[in-house]
């Protein structure tokens, strides 16, 4: 299921499409006068907010062709192996939705947008995608102080760790590495990097290092195919997103249909949506440092 995929909850879409019901206002409690008479004035009436996160699940497919020649004389199980690799395909680009997902007609990677629209990334809109619009903060390279940086930006929606995640890419996970607040044991004791040679949590939030967080980017956190030298850090409330599935990943194997040229095909299809569950779309629950060196 990837690194990215299991920070948000999946849940399974009765219909499609569905509606998430989402709080919005609360109610607000107002001081009352003491009443002194019949006519005593009512307490200021409030009603909580309430909206909707629809979900629309996507058709994500795939297909291999084998040769059974290869199937039947190769060392290795070919069969099992391209199944394997499928499996992988589906993790990889459900992993790359999340992170860089679009839907405008125009995706904000031009060589996203050059693939058309069977990219995985056009599905839906994604946490970069989200961040860009709305909660960005200014940090240039990927140190513990940065991330709390990336994190202060998100103002209440920031405030439990628990609820949180550090995304950054493989790069950034080495600039971590040596970064002199996180390395010794004096600054972390028995968490520090030096005896344990991975980061698990910076500020109580979880480290989430994911190969698909692109490094080839411009300094305003796209790829325009001319600059292709930063990168980006995001922190994310875990709570305000969800994966909608409406069917789970299938694979499936036939023999029939490519006979006629000695061939066994594999397909595998899902259909699944993510979507925010933010109330207002100007929630601050994703931020983003862009002009970020790898």
């Amino acid at each position: 299921s990837g690194k990215v995929a299991p920070l948000f909850q999946r849940i399974n879409l009765p219909t499609n499409p569905w509606k998430w019901p989402v709080e919005g206002a609360d109610a607000t409690a107002y001081r009352v006068a003491e009443p002194t008479g019949d006519t005593a004035s009512k307490v200021t009436a409030s009603t909580p907010g309430t909206g909707a996160a629809t979900f629309d699940a996507e058709i994500i497919g795939a297909r291999t062709l084998i040769s059974r020649s290869l199937d039947a004389d190769s060392a290795l199980a070919v069969l099992p192996h391209t199944q394997r690799k499928l499996i992988q395909a589906f993790v990889d680009g459900e992993e790359k939705a999340i992170l860089d997902g679009d839907t405008d007609g125009t995706h904000q990677d031009t060589d996203t947008q050059a693939n058309g629209a069977t990219d995985v990334r056009t599905a839906w809109d994604g946490l970069r995608k989200k961040a860009l619009a709305q909660t960005v903060a200014t940090a240039t390279s990927a140190t513990a102080l940065n991330l709390g940086i990336v994190r202060k930006a998100m103002g209440k929606w920031g405030a439990n760790p628990a609820d949180l995640a550090f995304i950054i890419g493989v790069s950034n996970l080495h600039s971590l590495l040596a970064d002199t607040n996180l390395l010794t044991v004096d600054k972390m004791g028995p968490n520090a990097v030096i005896l344990n040679g991975q980061i698990g949590s910076v500020f109580g939030v979880p480290v989430i290092v994911s190969e698909h967080v692109r490094e080839d980017l411009n300094a305003s956190g796209i790829n325009d195919g001319i600059t292709a030298t930063k990168t980006y850090m995001l922190c994310v409330n875990r709570n305000e997103w969800a994966l909608g599935q409406r069917t789970a990943l299938d694979v499936e194997t036939d023999d029939s249909i490519y006979r006629e040229s000695y061939q066994r095909v594999a397909v595998a299809f899902m259909r699944e949506d993510f979507q925010s569950l933010a109330s207002a779309a100007t929630n601050e629950d994703t931020a983003i440092a862009y002009n970020v060196t790898p």
